[in-house]
This record gives C-alpha cells, sequence and structure tokens, in this order.
C-alpha cells in the first residue's frame, strides 16, 4: 500500500498536460488511469475513467514552470494506490 497526495484530472486535461510533455530533452507527464472500481467507493464521486498526477510535481520548479499553472488549483486528494488502481495479477 502506497499512500499519495494526488491531482485527479479527466481525459481533456491529460491530452492538455500531455501536450505540454517536453519529450527526452525536458520534463514530462504521464498522468495515470484510475482502473480499480473500488475507487468510486472514496467519496469522491465517479473516478474509474480519471486519471491522477502525483501532486508532488507542484513542489519541483521544473515541473511547476511548465505544469503549475494549470493545475495549481486542482484539489489534492490522499489517495492510496491499492484503491485507485487494479492489482497486478
Amino acid at each position: 500500500m502506497t499512500v499519495a497526495a494526488m491531482i485527479i484530472i479527466d481525459g481533456t486535461e491529460r491530452t492538455a498536460a500531455m501536450a505540454l510533455n517536453q519529450g527526452s530533452s525536458g520534463v514530462n507527464v504521464n498522468p495515470i488511469p484510475i482502473s480499480n472500481p473500488m475507487a468510486n467507493q472514496l467519496g469522491h464521486g465517479t473516478l474509474v475513467g480519471l486519471y491522477v498526477l502525483n501532486a508532488a510535481m507542484l513542489n519541483n520548479p521544473a515541473y511547476a514552470a511548465v505544469w503549475g499553472e494549470m493545475f495549481a488549483d486542482n484539489p489534492i486528494y490522499i489517495l492510496d494506490t491499492d484503491t485507485i488502481y487494479e492489482p497486478a495479477d
């Protein structure tokens, strides 16, 4: 079990965030899909089909310079990865 501060985003925000990726010469994000149906029971609405980013990126100057403004107003949730991702086989 890993608990982390996460930003939850939808598909449109994911596409916009990934459009700012800088390739091998810079910083990149890869929002991970929420896939575990149990995530929908956390009290934050329907989460399956949405994506998460580690909120720690907002503390990293290189990432904050690119995505800080985009995600500064998004709520930060403390989430258990065992709850938001399906278990590995």
